[in-house]
């Protein structure tokens, strides 16, 4: 009875969380075909989508010979002052990827973030864009015992937004939709495996909504912020062992999933001439609690299923500072295919220095900490960028991230470099801008 009980817990469960994904599969398509529909609507009648549109302001003058906005797509521009043109769209960060200090359940689980600064720029935009990092050489079979041989393997990360500004284009709300090839959720080992694990896959992460609104502006500086709010829309891990035919026994260990990551944040955005800009973000993620670990045991040779609560495992907060100078080197805004070319370099910091590591384990049984094999991260990782405009109307980013630490001490209780979480990384992102509201 008592494991009925608990496995319609663990379905009720479940099934909050396919419902939370699916309300969010549903509203991501209509937003942006409703956008992409209403903007190709509006190009139709002079033939100029995506190639030849203007770049410039659309300007009315009234009777007191004051000027009007009335639309400014795809540029980015947020100030309402009467300019004769809009200014230069500023280039979308690249990023270094989203992977975090993995979780330890008898296997690693890798723990990948969605950060503010990823395909992002502190300007609101009307836009709909994707974004694809390839993380070579990740450590994804190390574990409490040490490191296994073969321990490195690539992963990818899939982001698919949504941004729509509001309040003339000051603010803005973007709906981020990421998947993950990365080790499985569930992960089995049994008498057959020579090297433990590990499965990989592409997982649904954690769907996430953020809010930017520019605070201060004058013709060369902008103040923007926000918080971006990560939604429990990933799956719970289960690490399980069965030890057939040696001895009649099934060992597994859950944790559920089920913590908010909240990440207030600044940027900054610095013109510091007409061809370069300095664009930062300053940013800390925290957690809404601890998620839940217990231990099931099942006999083979009789019905029964024991399940045993064994505690919680907390999750680290993070503190990330991401900044970005770029220079126009080519700019040609009325032409078409290749309009402008943008060189960028961009440096990367995260810690979660000074925080629970994730995967600590607190037992109302037994009065300790148990820290996991990767207790916290420190690292620094640099981004060689170049974003391309094409038109008027879309961009795409190319970068290629290097870690700048290269510490690999370890210790018993820590199997891998806390300062460097791949040895490469190639980031894609592709933003079409369909205007503003």
């Amino acid at each position: 009875m008592h494991a009925k009980m608990l496995g319609h817990v663990k379905e009720d469960h479940v099934m909050k969380k396919l419902l939370l994904s699916s309300a969010f599969f549903f509203l991501f398509p209509i937003l942006a075909t409703a956008s992409l529909l209403e903007e190709l609507e509006s190009e139709l009648p002079d033939n100029s989508w995506l190639t030849s549109f203007d770049l410039s302001h659309s300007l009315e003058k009234s009777g007191d010979d004051n000027c009007v906005e009335t639309s400014c797509l795809s540029s980015g521009c947020v100030s309402s002052a009467c300019t004769s043109s809009c200014d230069p769209r500023v280039p979308m960060m690249i990023g270094d990827g989203g992977l975090g200090v993995p979780t330890t359940l008898l296997f690693q689980f890798q723990n990948h973030l969605t950060k503010v600064s990823e395909n992002n720029s502190v300007i609101p935009q009307d836009r709909v864009g994707m974004s694809w990092n390839i993380l070579g050489d990740v450590r994804t079979r190390s574990g409490g015992f040490g490191t296994i041989p073969g321990a490195k393997e690539t992963l990818h990360e899939y982001r698919f937004r949504y941004e729509r500004t509001f309040n003339d284009a000051r603010g803005s709300v973007d709906l981020i939709v990421p998947f993950n090839y990365t080790t499985n959720s569930q992960q089995l080992f049994t008498t057959d495996d020579a090297i433990p694990g590990l499965e990989k896959g592409t997982e649904l992460g954690n769907i996430a909504a953020n809010l930017k609104y520019v605070l201060y502006e004058t013709d060369r500086l902008t103040f923007s912020s926000g918080l971006m709010v990560e939604l429990p829309t990933q799956d719970d891990l289960e690490a399980s062992a069965n030890l057939e035919p040696i001895i009649p026994i099934s060992i597994g260990i859950e944790s559920t999933r089920d913590t908010w990551f909240y990440t207030p944040w600044l940027g900054f955005l610095y013109e510091i001439n007409d061809k370069t800009n300095l664009q930062s973000f300053l940013s800390y993620r925290m957690n809404s609690n601890d998620n839940d670990v217990s231990a099931n045991i099942g006999l083979d040779f009789i019905p029964l299923n024991i399940n045993i609560p064994l505690g919680s495992s907390s999750t680290p907060d993070y503190f990330m500072w991401d900044t970005q100078i770029s220079y126009r080197m080519y700019d040609n805004p009325h032409g078409k295919g290749i309009t402008a070319v943008i060189p960028a370099l961009e440096l990367h910091y995260t810690s979660s220095r000074g925080t629970d590591p994730v995967g600590s384990f607190r037992s109302p049984l037994i009065p300790i900490t148990i820290p996991p094999a990767i207790g916290s991260v420190d690292y620094l990782n640099m981004v060689l960028a170049t974003n391309f405009e094409l038109g008027q109307k879309a961009s795409l980013g190319v970068g290629f991230g290097l870690p700048l630490r290269s510490n690999s001490g370890f210790s018993a209780l820590q199997s891998g470099p806390t300062d460097r979480t791949f040895n490469w990384s190639l980031g894609l992102n592709f933003n079409y801008y369909f205007g503003q509201l």
